[in-house]
Parts: C-alpha cells; structure tokens; sequence
C-alpha cells in the first residue's frame, strides 16, 4: 500500500480497512469510523494539479515533476521564473480554468529566522488566497518544532499540519507537542 502512486479502488479499500483496524482497537467509536470511511470516499474523484512556486531549493522543481508525472497529475512550474507568487498565481490561474479542484502550491521551506521566506509565504498565500494552509514540519526538529509552528502560524492562516517522518526519528514527540 505504501509503495501506491495511484490510489485506485482496491487501494482506497486496502488503506480503509488497515485505519478502520486500527481504530476499533482504539476503542473508537463505530459510526466514527464508519462516517470517517463515507467522508474519505467521498473525496475520491477529485482532480489534482501541481504547482512548484519552490525557486528557493535546486532540485526543487524536478523532484516534484518528477512525483507529478509518476502520480499522473498535471503540473505547473518554471525553470526560468525566479518570482514564487507570479509562478503561483499563473499556476493556480492554469488549473482553474482546466477545471482542477485540489491545487496544491508547493513553497520553499521555511526555518523560524527565515524572515524573507516567511515573507514570500505570506504574499504567495495572499495572492493565490487557498481554502487551506498546510503546514508541513519534519518530525526530526524536534521540539524546535514549536518556534517554527508559531513563526508559521503568524504568517498565515494554518489550517492543518503534516508532521512527517514520525516513525524513523526519535525526536518526534518533540515535534508532536508543538
């Protein structure tokens, strides 16, 4: 399941059942789960789209085409533009109009004493104004992961947070209080 790059129905499924598991035997409630798993499929059928306003990090752009094209999700960057809201903008405008109902903006990332990149954030989020903010921490900071929450939070608008390697760093539940 891990290794998916397309989630089809027989994925879907599989991941379903492996979280509904696991959270019957965490005692959670029955309709719980069972509105979770109506709310989760639901969302299938959404169109993605891609969009690297990353002109900070070298590599930036062809990582993620590179995840695009293997996920079969259109994609919107640019070599030459040096401008991470005008990419922004041009790309969220692209997918719009191609009908795209999940766009996600990929930005450079951000470190608390950062102050320009938090700048860039916070203009890229203006101008493109999204649904939703998500902030994506890696789990290795630790509990450096607070300062860097709020500096984000007092940026934007954060609306949920991805905590990433969780399972292979010690420094986690630091992460995990922030």
């Amino acid at each position: 399941m891990s290794d998916a790059t397309i989630i089809d129905e027989k994925v879907l499924n599989e991941c379903l059942n492996e979280i509904t598991r696991a959270l019957l035997s965490a005692d959670v409630q029955f309709q719980l789960v069972r509105d979770m798993q109506k709310n989760i499929k639901a969302i299938k059928g959404w169109k993605p789209a891609l969009v690297c306003a990353d002109t900070f990090r070298a590599g930036a752009f062809d990582q993620l085409k590179q995840n695009a094209t293997k996920a079969k999700i259109p994609f919107y960057g640019s070599y030459t533009e040096s401008d991470p809201v005008k990419i922004a903008v041009e790309g969220v405008e692209t997918f719009k109009k191609e009908n795209c109902d999940l766009i996600i903006v990929d930005t450079s990332g951000r470190h608390k004493q950062e102050a320009s990149l938090f700048e860039e954030m916070r203009q890229v989020s203006e101008a493109t104004k999204p649904d939703l903010v998500i902030f994506v921490m890696d789990s290795s900071i630790g509990q450096a992961a607070f300062d860097q929450a709020q500096a984000f939070k007092q940026s934007v608008p954060v609306g949920a947070v991805i905590v990433t390697k969780m399972d292979g760093h010690a420094k986690g539940g630091g992460a995990l209080s922030a």
